[in-house]
Order: C-alpha cells, then structure tokens, then sequence
C-alpha cells in the first residue's frame, strides 16, 4: 500500500520535489530526511528508495543514517503519553521519616 503525504501527494513525488528544491548532494541527506520524518512523521522504505535513486546514494547508507539519528525514526511512530510522577523526591523523604514509606 503505497504511503501518502499529508497534502495527498505520494511519497515518491514528494520525496523528487524535496530533491529538486534542496539538491543532490550528499550533505543535503540529513536535511531531507528530516522534513521527510516531519512530513509523513516517519521514513518509509519508498522514501529511502526514491532517496536513493534520486542522490545516488546506497540506500544502505540512507538507512543507516535514518537509523542513527535519535530525531528520524523508519518506524511510525505512536501517541506520546507522559506519565508524571505524583510523589516527588522531598515527599518520600518526609514519608520515610513518619513511618508511611
């Protein structure tokens, strides 16, 4: 099932214009991918492909750097749920001290 841009555009389309619009060269590579990942909030393996054909990179090599950035995921990603802590550190000292810990 091919994925698609949130403007409805396909990935692969899309993925040419960024190319076209930043260039080919290999220092643009980080650049891409990351409005890649902000647009489809991932990296496909149709981005990395059409990444691939379009900069001539290895798509080995695409990867390698979608997967070495903490900010790019090729996975998508869920909902981000934060949990707080109710008891901070002083209250469960003054627990420990009046026997309730």
């Amino acid at each position: 099932m091919p994925v698609e841009v949130k403007g409805g555009q396909d990935v692969r389309s899309f993925v040419r214009t960024l190319v076209e619009e930043q260039g080919s060269e290999k220092a643009e590579l980080i650049p891409i991918l990351h409005e890649i990942n902000h647009e489809l909030g991932y990296i496909s393996d149709e981005a990395i492909q059409e990444l691939s054909d379009r900069m001539h990179i290895p798509t080995s090599h695409i990867f390698s750097v979608a997967t070495f950035y903490r900010m790019l995921s090729t996975e998508p990603r869920g909902v981000m749920l934060s949990n707080s802590v109710r008891a901070h550190p002083a209250m469960l000292q003054v627990a420990a001290r009046s026997g309730r810990a």
